[in-house]
């Protein structure tokens, strides 16, 4: 090894890198999931790099004229050559569908050169008679990804940080997956979650919102005049100035990832909600289902574990029944549930309550919620188990009320239509605990517990 070789680099890479990622902004989209600007080998390029980068972010088109002028507008056109050499750059990209292989060799001879970096300091160190430990460490820490891995010793596990919650029992950090039937009331209910936050209200007036911070919603199903009338139904003027409603987005795979990871560093918001995955799903490159549902969440996922909770909502299946286990309803395989940390699901049920929010996750305890909708308003009104009971002994109660007279459970079965030993059972308990009692053998009273009911 001699000081004069050249460090590994391919430069028709990097320059088909970038004439495709100013070619199409699907391209821009993939190079971004595998490249930082560390990795090309010429400062010019990534100086590009950095600037076609923000140019996306910032929703506008990345073609060559936009890029040059954001260069020179940033005193940068000089420092990568001229008008003349961005322009050219596309004119030597091979084919922008390709941008994925050109990608995978510009990060290849970028880590390339690392190992060579490391390999002259541990060389000088064993020359020098220097103590090499520290210089082992620097390599540890210097990120090379190919060779790192992660664990622990068993005995000495690390001290895990709490889990936060951004809405309490319900939504904690991480990607969430909201499942439901269209036109099920879904898009109200995450606009009614994103003022809570925003706002420090509790959401569905019942779930604390841990602490209050801006939210990001894609409200992708709207236009802006529908976004706009949902807002003005559901919260009063002043609005919150820490909302921030978006009715189009590019797909993931196009820029759209980009555009979300650049808000949430310019305004770190508490939670991003994408109003539906659909939306913004990347296309399609393979036949295999699973892997392709896994894919669609994969940046989401990204973002999410980076420090931002993410709320997604998808349609559930409309073969769906209400008997079907709630992490198979939705659309598509298990790779989206398999992606996320946490699924709710949205089912309607019968009786009073409108639906019920059965909510599971690796950090939340597994819970299901009775919901009321009306007016466009969600609210919580308890444990689904609980208030399943409470509403069938209110029946009873008000059947008994009505009749002004003790009755027997086959008249009050057949009075709701219900399962005679069902309803028998559910009136001995109600007896037991003071809300009926019994005048004569076989027959039913409203008690005084029961009035208060």
């Amino acid at each position: 090894m001699t000081d004069n070789k050249i460090p590994p680099h391919n430069i028709e890479a990097e320059e088909s890198v970038l004439g495709a990622m100013m070619i199409s902004p699907a391209a821009a989209g993939e190079a971004l999931e595998v490249l930082v600007p560390e990795d090309f080998y010429r400062e010019a390029h990534r100086t590009l790099f950095r600037v076609i980068s923000d140019v996306l972010a910032l929703g506008k088109p990345t073609d060559p004229v936009v890029v040059a002028e954001e260069l020179k507008r940033r005193g940068l056109l000089e420092a990568v050559g001229d008008r003349a050499y961005v322009y050219a750059l596309i004119g030597t990209t091979p084919n922008p569908r390709s941008v994925r292989h050109y990608s995978d060799i510009v990060k290849d001879a970028s880590r390339r050169r690392t190992i060579v970096d490391n390999a002259y300091l541990l060389a000088d160190a064993a020359q020098t008679g220097k103590d090499y430990g520290p210089v082992l460490e620097t390599i540890t820490a210097s990120g090379n990804d190919s060779i790192r891995t992660s664990g622990f010793w068993a005995h000495e596990p690390p001290d895990l940080p709490p889990v936060f919650f951004v809405v309490d029992d319900l939504l904690p950090a991480g990607l969430t997956l909201f499942t439901g039937r269209e036109k099920s009331g879904k898009s109200f209910m995450l606009m009614s979650v994103a003022l809570a936050i925003t706002t420090g209200a509790r959401a569905m007036e019942t779930f604390r919102v841990d602490e209050p911070g801006a939210v990001l919603y894609l409200s992708l199903e709207d236009s802006t005049r529908r976004a706009v009338e949902r807002l003005k139904m559901l919260a009063d003027e002043p609005f919150p100035d820490n909302l921030r409603i978006e009715t189009s987005w590019p797909r993931l795979d196009e820029g759209g990832a980009a555009m979300v990871e650049s808000f949430v560093k310019q305004h770190a918001p508490r939670l991003v909600i994408v109003d539906v995955l659909q939306a913004v799903r990347p296309a399609a490159k393979s036949r295999n289902v699973y892997q392709e549902d896994y894919r669609a969440l994969e940046s989401l996922k990204r973002i999410a574990d980076a420090g931002t909770a993410v709320l997604v909502a998808h349609h559930q299946r409309k073969a769906a029944s209400l008997a079907d286990d709630h992490l198979d309803l939705s659309s598509g395989s298990t790779g989206l549930t398999g992606a996320v940390d946490t699924v709710w699901t949205l089912k309607k049920i019968r009786g009073e309550a409108d639906a019920v929010l059965h909510v599971v996750g690796r950090d939340v305890a597994d819970a299901e919620w009775a919901l009321r909708f009306e007016g466009g308003f969600w609210s919580a009104l308890g444990p689904a188990d609980e208030y399943r009971g409470g509403s069938e002994r209110r029946a009873i109660l008000q059947v008994i009320a009505a009749a002004d007279e003790p009755l027997r459970p086959s008249d009050v079965a057949a009075a709701l239509n219900k399962n005679l030993n069902t309803v028998n059972v559910t009136m001995r308990r109600m007896v037991n605990a003071g809300q009926l009692f019994q005048p004569h053998y076989g027959v039913y009273a409203v008690g005084e517990d029961g009035d208060d009911d």
